[in-house]
């Protein structure tokens, strides 16, 4: 029991070492074809094109999956065929609602920063996430609220020992880890 115990910090206090964020695949079961995406509290930056922008609060883009790229819209412009887009949040509390339309999923709320690539005629989503958030992000997913503190100590312990040895699970797709 020493000896895995003694394992097991070797392996988390590397790891740790060698990455602090990791690239989240989202919806990676499904083939995005169609995707609404807007910030609900704070404000991103969204670059197309290679020039970062403000994207306002509540001012949503709508991407649609086609040969060659997906199609990017706001409300009030057509930036034509893309196929990659960053976003990033410029405050600590930025949030941004995915919503996939086609296939239709339920909404999610994330933070960090976002990735999206046009891949196999469908919408890739990456999110670019702390290691220690996506630990927090993930217990909170799946153990709820209503337990002991004990739970979620060992909970957390089990997720981030999940993560770090899958880091290079998904490294040809070009991301660490999906949903």
């Amino acid at each position: 029991m020493r000896t895995f115990l003694l394992s097991l910090f070797l392996i988390l206090s590397y790891s740790v070492q060698a990455t602090d964020t990791l690239l989240v695949s989202l919806y990676n079961s499904q083939r995005i074809k169609n995707l609404i995406v807007k910030p609900t509290t704070g404000a991103y930056e969204v670059k197309i094109g290679g020039q970062w922008e403000p994207l306002p609060n509540g001012s949503p883009l709508y991407f649609i999956a086609k040969t060659g790229g997906f199609s990017l819209t706001d409300e009030l412009e057509n930036f034509g065929l893309q196929t990659e887009v960053q976003l990033r949040p410029t405050s600590p509390t930025a949030r941004l609602l995915l919503a996939p339309i086609e296939p239709k999923k339920g909404e999610r709320l994330y933070a960090n920063s976002f990735t999206l690539r046009w891949k196999n005629n469908a919408i890739e989503i990456l999110n670019k996430i702390p290691l220690d958030t996506y630990v927090a992000s993930v217990v909170e997913s799946e153990a709820g609220g209503k337990e002991n503190l004990e739970y979620y100590k060992v909970q957390a312990v089990i997720c981030r020992t999940f993560a770090l040895s899958n880091l290079n699970k998904h490294k040809k797709e070009g991301f660490n880890l999906c949903d």
